[in-house]
């Protein structure tokens, strides 16, 4: 097995074990992005023949990154309407998509 291999295998885990959990309780934040943008930095340094490793400060620089991307994603997404925030019945403030962010969708789709 490579080492790039070993090293996305070991990341992936760590991702699944939920240790960087409290950096994707935002919005448009998941794993499984972290897991893509992780390989994609990856791919970057074997293109570079640098060392296929992310060093801890590498690695938290991909989570704040994407973080903010999320955030700023989010954001346009309430300031359209595509998405709502609203208080649930255990007085949690929540986020749900609206049907005017639905209907985007599903023009896109269709639509391309």
């Amino acid at each position: 097995m490579e080492s790039k291999d070993v090293y996305l295998t070991g990341i992936k885990q760590r991702i699944r074990d939920g240790e960087f959990d409290e950096y994707l309780s935002i919005p448009f934040a998941n794993k499984e992005s972290l897991i893509k943008i992780i390989e994609g930095k990856i791919k970057q340094k074997l293109i570079k023949d640098a060392t296929p490793v992310l060093t801890d400060t590498e690695l938290m620089t991909v989570i704040v990154d994407m973080r903010e991307g999320a955030v700023g994603f989010y954001g346009i997404m309430l300031k359209y309407g595509f998405f709502e925030k609203y208080i649930d019945d255990n007085g949690d403030s929540k986020s749900r998509m609206t049907e005017k962010g639905a209907r985007a969708i599903r023009d896109y789709v269709v639509h391309g």
